[in-house]
């Protein structure tokens, strides 16, 4: 019977730190693809008339929020992010804020 309750409290434990451990390496993940939305969804952004009307000094500062690199040297932007389960890179032009009043 003890033999038993062992076994039974092994399989147990060993479940519990299997979740445990596919949680562990999923939520990094998640927030990862997460990061990687929020990226995505500046740039388009600033792609589609730059709505939100950002500076060039704005745009990076979100960008680097995000835990993306920005190079600026060039016409075409390059925008990197390297995560520990992914990995993207973007290049565009970047468009100024309109400067026309409403």
């Amino acid at each position: 019977m003890n033999r038993n309750t062992n076994r039974i409290a092994l399989g147990t434990a060993l479940a519990i730190f299997l979740v445990v451990l596919a949680g562990g390496a999923l939520l990094p993940s998640h927030y990862e693809h997460y990061l990687i939305g929020k990226i995505d969804f500046i740039i388009w952004d600033n792609q589609h008339a730059n709505v939100g009307s950002l500076s060039q000094e704005q745009f990076v500062s979100y960008l680097q929020q995000c835990g993306a690199r920005t190079d600026s040297s060039a016409s075409r932007w390059t925008v990197q992010y390297n995560g520990l389960f992914d990995h993207k890179s973007w290049a565009f032009s970047f468009v100024a804020p309109s400067t026309k009043t409403q």
